[in-house]
């Protein structure tokens, strides 16, 4: 018998040490800062929205908007504090949301931190720069039309804006019909948007395609003030993750920061991040009224 409980114990811990080395995915922190060189800039705990068909027409599933008192919503509000103090307010004005791979959380995460900008009394303009696959009008539970693919083929003399009741500060910009050729269509305008978009909004938030599958967002981050790129715990692979930084960082002279997203709260990493282990916790309430 302890025989066989030495040898179980020892095939075990080969086992748990096998699966470790063979785990590629991003699971921490200090991962990320080791393998770029750089403090994080924020991270985000894990956030479900409630799925698309339980979501009453003309209203939208944001934590900044729903649930201001969250964690999440505190720690976008945290990010874009840490966005502003990175060169001031006239040298962050155009905001590029980008990931390795689809699947990360950035439409989630664009839409949020555009939604706690405008609430500062700002004009700000979301953009959906996915011409593939865009997804945020599925996420702010829009209705499809006409947007930046057309504005870019010159199929629209003015862009065809939308609005969320809960904030008239900010207007959104649909991908619009998914073009044949996106990459080219980007290439050949969106220069002269960004530069009218700068001289009308006080902040920009560009929701980028994944970095690793296509070229899009490569065209779009030398024109931005700040591009954050987004990994995902259990989701995001190492390689994929340090390929994509270098393929934004190199040759540019704006500031690329790290989001990490989907921090769950039985995470050490959670715990050590924000100071409390439970989601449902908020700074203001009374301390007896939830069990920290």
């Amino acid at each position: 018998m302890a025989i066989a409980l030495a040898t179980g114990f020892f095939v075990g811990c080969v086992a748990a040490l096998v699966v470790n080395s063979l785990d590629n995915k991003i699971g921490g922190i200090a991962e990320i800062e080791q393998m770029t060189g750089q403090t994080l800039l924020g991270a985000t705990p894990l956030f479900q929205p409630i799925a698309q068909g339980e979501v009453p027409a003309g209203t939208t599933h944001l934590a900044s908007l729903d649930e201001p008192q969250s964690t999440y919503a505190e720690s976008i509000r945290s990010i874009r504090t840490a966005i502003l103090l990175t060169g001031g307010n006239d040298r962050c004005r155009v905001v590029l949301v980008t990931s390795s791979i689809p699947g990360e959380g950035k439409t989630t995460f664009a839409a949020n931190l555009a939604a706690i900008m405008s609430q500062s009394n700002r004009k700000v303009l979301l953009v959906d720069m996915d011409l593939r696959r865009g997804t945020l009008r599925h996420r702010l539970n829009l209705s499809a039309g006409p947007g930046l693919s057309e504005l870019l083929a010159g199929q629209l003399q003015k862009p065809e804006l939308r609005t969320i009741e809960a904030t008239p500060r900010l207007e959104i910009l649909l991908a619009g019909t998914p073009p044949p050729n996106p990459s080219e269509l980007l290439d050949s305008r969106i220069r002269e948007l960004i530069t009218q978009w700068r001289e009308t909004y006080d902040y920009v938030v560009l929701d980028g395609a994944p970095l690793l599958p296509v070229t899009d967002s490569l065209i779009v981050s030398p024109l931005v003030d700040v591009t954050l790129l987004l990994a995902r715990t259990g989701l995001t692979e190492r390689p994929q993750l340090l390929r994509s930084f270098r393929m934004v960082s190199q040759n540019t002279k704006h500031f690329v920061g790290m989001i990490l997203n989907g921090l769950r709260p039985d995470d050490e990493n959670y715990y050590g991040y924000y100071g409390y282990r439970k989601y449902s916790y908020k700074y203001g309430e009374d301390g007896n009224a939830k069990n920290r």
